[in-house]
């Protein structure tokens, strides 16, 4: 059970990481958010609306990451707390249905 659980977070992991690369080689003007759907939903399906939350706030966190790395000029501070936040709910969302639907496939 729990090598079925790391090797599931594992490539979760290995997709985030891949998503968080994409991101700093696009830069700011490119928007790859979608790509960090991928390791949620993973994570969400295989390891329910836990997993998903847990790997929501690390998307968002490499993503807020990328997004400092790459200089994106902000006119005001508080935006780019603004920005996070909508990005973790609509992450989120995304980790929230998956398990939904993975209850209605089975």
């Amino acid at each position: 059970m729990l090598s079925r659980l790391f090797r599931n977070y594992f490539w979760a992991v290995v997709m985030l990481g891949a998503a968080y690369l994409i991101d700093l080689e696009t830069g700011y003007e490119i928007s790859v958010l979608v790509l960090y759907a991928f390791p949620i939903a993973y994570a969400a399906w295989h390891g329910g609306r836990i997993g998903g939350l847990v790997f929501t706030t690390f998307c968002v966190a490499a993503w807020r990451i990328a997004d400092i790395q790459s200089g994106h000029p902000y006119s005001a501070q508080w935006i780019t707390w603004e920005k996070s936040v909508n990005v973790f709910a609509l992450l989120y969302f995304i980790a929230a249905s998956a398990p939904i639907a993975r209850m209605r496939s089975t």
